[in-house]
């Protein structure tokens, strides 16, 4: 029982941070990071509990990430590129449409890491200022749906 009260804490606390950049324009960076290190941490616990394998690794890479801008890390000097991200995804979603034009069923192992992939990497661009904040929104949409 406890470990899904912590898995709700970080839960909640995602959906709070969602809504604080999306509907504060000066947002501070130092809270939403914080706000991201604390709910990873959380769903990092619970998802393990559970044998989530693609959310321990989701939250893991936000800990990560959110961990490190705090102490100040600075992702806008790493280069990454938003087109490969792009492709990478199309690449995934086209072997994911082909495995179900062969086989006929619905791979959903290959689907839960596309979304995994797409969370951790539009995470990643946004930290490094590589993507503005309601494409990221929009594409942690996508994500979730997937």
């Amino acid at each position: 029982m406890t470990m899904i009260l912590v898995g709700w804490l970080g839960t909640v606390l995602y959906l709070i941070n969602h809504g604080y950049i999306s509907l504060i324009a000066s947002w501070r960076k130092n809270i939403y990071y914080s706000g991201n290190a604390i709910a990873a941490i959380c769903l990092v616990l619970s998802s393990t509990a559970s044998h989530s394998w693609q959310a321990v690794v989701i939250n893991s890479f936000w800990t990560i990430i959110s961990i490190s801008l705090l102490f100040g890390f600075d992702l806008t000097k790493v280069k990454f590129n938003k087109y490969i991200f792009k492709l990478i995804v199309a690449a995934m979603l086209i072997a994911f449409g082909g495995q179900y034009l062969l086989e006929q069923t619905f791979n959903l192992t290959l689907l839960g890491w596309i979304s995994a992939f797409v969370f951790s990497a539009c995470y990643l661009l946004f930290s490094a200022d590589k993507m503005l904040p309601r494409y990221y929104l929009l594409w942690n949409a996508f994500a979730a749906v997937t």
